[in-house]
């Protein structure tokens, strides 16, 4: 991906010199190759296989809500308090 950045970087840059200083532009030979880079980036890029990544993702977050839940419930629960006394409970 690098790459891909780079060469992009190349291009603006040469257009860049091109309105400027009024430098030569690129050739068609040079953008139909960097086309073609640009192609093969985007075909093998992690956001191709969207599905893929989502379900990596989605597996992650979902081990990572199960060892909070494991751990918040973990703890002993403690007796509940209540404002009123339960009806047949005789009190202390």
């Amino acid at each position: 991906m690098h790459c891909g950045s780079s060469l992009l970087a190349g291009l603006s840059a040469t257009y860049a010199l091109n309105f400027r200083f009024n430098q030569t532009a690129p050739s068609q030979p040079q953008l139909a190759s960097a086309g073609l880079i640009v192609m093969a980036l985007a075909f093998l890029s992690p956001l191709h296989h969207f599905q893929r990544v989502l379900r990596s993702v989605r597996s992650s977050l979902n081990g990572a809500y199960e060892m909070l839940f494991s751990f918040v419930t973990g703890f002993e629960k403690p007796d509940p308090v209540y404002l009123e006394q339960p009806a047949g409970d005789p009190g202390i």
